[in-house]
């Protein structure tokens, strides 16, 4: 149809019908500061009977006549550019590749997290390399950065023992102790176990060979170092059975400079000394 231009207004018939023209209008209005703001009108409105005689809008209520100013309408034109496409194919969420990281993605991304099917979810995930290995090592790095915030927090409030073995259950988990299969019928370390055990030793190579030094000495306070010791807090045991018990202890008594505990085991000590230090002050009083 033919769009009339009226000096600074621009006017386009949507559809006609006998009885109802659906019409837009654009229009411009200018401001001192050279700004120009740009207003649409939509509406539908009766045919009159009698010419001359003015339209007047289909329905009062609802107004069948709608006005944007300038920020609805760009705000109209950037919501069909972005969504008309992709809901005329059938899809109801997505996000737009050239803007990844607004804000409002981050809703359609924890959506999809939420589903109730978490095992399918994994999978869906694991087949198709949703996540990759560097992301999902940034991702883990940074929920123990927060992890270790939080502790820090914690032990600067005093919390009490419920609010502790909250963080261990939330926060141990990705710290798996033993490796996911056996080895020839046994329980072995995890690969991340392995890794923390090779740098405890290495922390203690190095304390016993700069033990003598001027500069290390300055550091303990002039202490002299003698067969130092590392105490490696990995994983959780809570819910280990008899064999990851005994292998544990196996596991212990092959290094004669390192104790590994678990969470639990701090946890466990931590009772026992409350334990014994509450009744050591009720036979006092």
């Amino acid at each position: 149809m033919p769009r009339i231009r009226i000096i600074d207004k621009l006017v386009k018939v949507l559809r006609n019908r006998p009885t109802v023209i659906t019409r837009a209008f654009f229009w411009s209005i200018p401001h001192n500061s050279g700004k120009q703001d740009i207003c649409l009108k939509i509406g539908r409105y009766k045919k009159p009977q009698e010419v001359p005689a003015a339209e007047v809008p289909e329905s009062l209520q609802p107004k069948s006549e709608l006005t944007l100013d300038d920020e609805e309408f760009k705000a109209l034109i950037e919501f069909l550019q972005e969504q008309y496409e992709p809901f005329r194919q059938g899809v109801k969420a997505f996000i737009p590749l050239d803007k990844p990281y607004e804000k409002e993605n981050a809703a359609q991304i924890r959506a999809l997290f939420a589903l109730p099917d978490k095992q399918k979810l994994v999978r869906f995930i694991l087949n198709h390399d949703v996540i990759p290995e560097d992301l999902a090592a940034g991702l883990q790095q940074a929920h123990r950065n927060r992890a270790i915030k939080q502790f820090e927090s914690m032990l600067e409030q005093d919390e009490k023992e419920p609010a502790w073995q909250e963080w261990f259950e939330k926060n141990s988990c990705g710290l798996q102790f033993w490796a996911a299969s056996l080895d020839h019928g046994n329980y072995v370390p995890s690969t991340d176990l392995t890794k923390a055990i090779t740098q405890a030793s290495r922390y203690i190579y190095e304390v016993e060979r700069e033990a003598n030094s001027v500069k290390f000495l300055e550091r303990v306070g002039q202490v002299k170092t003698v067969k130092p010791r590392c105490i490696l807090i990995f994983g959780r045991s809570n819910k280990w059975d008899n064999r990851q018990i005994e292998a544990y202890r196996i596991l212990n008594a092959g290094f004669h400079n390192i104790t590994i505990m678990t969470y639990d085991h701090v946890l466990g000590r931590a009772k026992r000394i409350v334990g014994v230090n509450s009744m050591q002050i009720e036979g006092q009083a």
